[in-house]
């Protein structure tokens, strides 16, 4: 196992669409209940490209879910909720680190670019389309190292 393996799995991370309002709004709130245990990173910004570089093979479209990133490996969508539900109740009963507040800011995003089915990710129709996603779509990404 590489040392930067063991770093990239030393945390809980939350890979969310940063471009999306309500699921920006689901990693804040994932990260507030977890009591900042949860470390978020956006799809589109440099440092979800350069994790998920490492965690998914290279012709993998990792940007379809939310991942929940843990030492046991990369789960998405639907398959990600018990994951997180795990780190939420850890960071509730007060086991293990919290992240950096100041190195884990929430970049804010335009909604602009967020477009599912010609709904806004912030309108309701919008809401229950990413919504259905997530309980209709998983993926597991065991960690081979």
């Amino acid at each position: 196992m590489g040392k930067g393996s063991e770093l990239l799995y030393a945390r809980p991370i939350l890979i969310y669409d940063n471009f999306c309002h309500s699921c920006t709004r689901f990693a804040q709130i994932s990260r507030i209940l977890s009591r900042n245990r949860i470390y978020l990173v956006g799809h589109y910004t440099s440092e979800g490209q350069q994790i998920k570089g490492k965690i998914f093979p290279n012709d993998f479209d990792a940007n379809k879910m939310f991942w929940m990133v843990t030492r046991k490996g990369a789960f998405g969508a639907r398959s990600g909720l018990l994951p997180l539900a795990s780190e939420i109740i850890k960071g509730l009963f007060g086991i293990g680190e919290s992240v950096s507040t100041v190195n884990n800011k929430v970049e804010k995003q335009s909604d602009l670019l967020c477009d599912v089915d010609s709904a806004s990710c912030s309108s309701t129709p919008g809401f229950f389309s990413r919504l259905s996603g997530l309980l209709k779509n998983s993926k597991r990404m065991e960690r081979t190292d």
